[in-house]
Formats: structure tokens, C-alpha cells, sequence
């Protein structure tokens, strides 16, 4: 998904003409892999922030055009993550089955209170002896516990976070977590892109 700040770059090399090679060659990287980069950072918005500023100077843009489309995209972000916090989840668990592989077991039925969900995550994180996220209805926060069954953390969420693990293959941008059922299960929090690194 492109960005404001993207977006802004590509009308500037379209106002000058330039074609992402021309633009490659000014920044003066290898042509092709260069131009294949300003390619997809056009397109969704992430690159890495030596070339970024490479770029910058390419198109002869300044500082403050960059802040201001920054501050565009990170307003976009927050309203963006806080209608997805805000939005009432099913309740589930989190389990390190193994490392790096998280798997998602919805809570049973009946479980309405916060103690009585957090009693559920501790007997399941002793009997599997596994570590445990429990997610209780609501994005806002996940609580912890160890291999023993013991609350040992209350993460509260954030715009730049996921309170619990997931998983990403190196080729693509999709996070997502395995359900006990075997399935995928999707994440879908809102993630803010741009200049990285």
C-alpha cells in the first residue's frame, strides 16, 4: 500500500520526468536492482533509509516536505491502529507451541470474566507447559504467563506493536498465526511504513 510520503516522491519523479532508472542512476546504486527498490517503495511505501535519503536528494526534496508528509502518515497510522484496538475481538489464547510457531486456540464458551479467563490460560499453559498469551476480548492488552501457569505480564498495546508472537514468511509482508485446527489464521493490525533502518 503506498504511502502519502510515496506518493509525494513519485508525483516529484513524474514532474521531472525521470524514469526509475534515471532515478537509480542519481542515487548511484546498480541501475536495475535500485530501480526495481524505488519501484516497490512507490508502491508500498517501505525502503530502506540510506537509499531514502539518496532518493531525497535525487528529486531535490527537502526535509520539511519529507516531515510533512511523514506527520501525514503517521495521523493516517494512528487513526487507522486506534479503530482497530477499539474493535471487540473473540477470546483466545496464544501458545508457543515451539519456537517460532505460535498457535491460536479460541477460549471455550461460558468464560466471561477476566479472572475466569486468566485461571483458563494458566491451567492451559501447566498442562502443556507452554508459554501462553491470553487475548480477553480486546486488542488494548494481552496477559502473559510462563511455562508454570504464572501471570508474569500485562502487555498493553501500541500503535508500533503486536502484544503477541506471530509468524512471516522472508517473502512476504503477511503476518499470521496457526489455529489448533491445523488452518491460518491472518493478522490484521494496521502496520505504518516508510523509511526503515
Amino acid at each position: 500500500m503506498s504511502t502519502n510520503l510515496s506518493r509525494f516522491f513519485r508525483q516529484r519523479r513524474l514532474t521531472l520526468g525521470l524514469r526509475h532508472g534515471q532515478v537509480a542512476e542519481r542515487t548511484g546504486h546498480r541501475k536495475c536492482k535500485t530501480a526495481n527498490l524505488l519501484c516497490l517503495f512507490e508502491e508500498r511505501g517501505d525502503i530502506n533509509a540510506a537509499l531514502f535519503r539518496k532518493l531525497q536528494a535525487a528529486l531535490d526534496i527537502t526535509d520539511a516536505e519529507v516531515e510533512e508528509y511523514l506527520e501525514r502518515d503517521r495521523r493516517e497510522h494512528l487513526d487507522a491502529w486506534l479503530q482497530w484496538v477499539n474493535q471487540p475481538i473473540e477470546p483466545h489464547l496464544v501458545m508457543r507451541a515451539m519456537a517460532g510457531i505460535p498457535v491460536y486456540r479460541s477460549m471455550p464458551g461460558g468464560l466471561k470474566s477476566l479472572d475466569e479467563m486468566e485461571e483458563f490460560a494458566s491451567e492451559f499453559a501447566k498442562t502443556y507447559h507452554k508459554l501462553v498469551w491470553l487475548c480477553p476480548g480486546t486488542r488494548r492488552f494481552t496477559v502473559r504467563f510462563d511455562e508454570e501457569g504464572k501471570k508474569i505480564e500485562v502487555v498493553e498495546a501500541t500503535p508500533d506493536t503486536i502484544t503477541t508472537p506471530w509468524m512471516q514468511f522472508a517473502s512476504s509482508r503477511r503476518k499470521f498465526i496457526f489455529r489448533f485446527n491445523g488452518s491460518v489464521k491472518s493478522l490484521t493490525q494496521p502496520e505504518r511504513h516508510g523509511p526503515k533502518g
